[in-house]
C-alpha cells in the first residue's frame, strides 16, 4: 500500500468512489440545466402535491389517465382565476410531474404554479384545493406550501424527465425564456 492510496482511505474517500461514469455527469449536468430552465419560467409562489385514486383495481390507473387528470385539474384552476377568456389570453404559469411512489403503487401528481397577479397566497391556495376536489381521479390528500426555490424544481425532476408533463409546462407572459 503506497502512501497516497492510505491517506485517502484515512479521509473516507476510496479510489473506488471516486470513479463517475461519463453518462451520469453528463445527465447530472443536464438534469441541473433543465431545473435552471423550468426554475427561470415564471415566479412560482405555490408547490402543489395530490395522490390520485388508485380505483378498485391497482391496474386501472395507468399514464395517459394521470396526465388527463392533470390537464384537467390546471384547466379547473385556469377557470377558477380568469373565467371563460382563460384559455387563450391569460395562461396559467405551471410546471407538472407524476409518480408512482416508492413501490409503484402511490401515483400522485407535483405542480408548481404562480399566483394569478392580483390573488394573494391563499386565495389561491384554497382554487388549487377546490379545483382538486372536483377533478375526477385526485383524492382528497393534498398538500400546498410556499415556493420557496429550485429545490422543488430538483425533486420534479428527479422523479424522471420522462415523468414531465410537458403539454402543461407555461411560463408566465414576463418569463424571460
Amino acid at each position: 500500500m503506497s502512501v497516497r492510496s492510505s491517506s485517502i482511505r484515512c479521509q473516507g474517500v476510496t479510489p473506488r468512489s471516486l470513479r463517475f461514469s461519463g453518462a451520469s455527469v453528463q445527465t447530472s449536468r443536464l438534469n441541473q440545466s433543465l431545473i435552471a430552465w423550468l426554475d427561470s419560467l415564471a415566479p412560482w409562489t405555490h408547490a402543489f402535491t395530490v395522490t390520485c385514486n388508485r380505483g378498485s383495481d391497482r391496474s386501472q390507473i395507468n399514464e395517459s389517465i394521470l396526465i388527463d387528470a392533470a390537464r384537467h385539474f390546471v384547466y379547473r384552476v385556469r377557470r377558477k382565476c380568469y373565467g371563460s377568456k382563460g384559455r387563450r389570453q391569460n395562461l396559467l404559469p405551471v410546471t407538472a410531474s407524476y409518480g408512482w411512489g416508492a413501490y409503484g403503487d402511490h401515483p400522485h401528481l407535483h405542480f408548481c404554479f404562480a399566483c394569478p397577479n392580483g390573488m394573494d397566497f391563499s386565495s389561491f391556495s384554497s382554487i388549487l384545493e377546490e379545483s382538486a376536489k372536483k377533478t375526477f381521479w385526485l383524492s382528497r390528500q393534498m398538500k400546498v406550501e410556499l415556493y420557496r426555490d429550485a429545490g422543488w424544481m430538483r425533486y420534479l425532476v428527479e422523479h424522471g424527465t420522462e415523468h414531465l408533463i410537458v403539454p402543461l409546462i407555461n411560463p408566465s407572459s414576463s418569463a424571460s425564456a
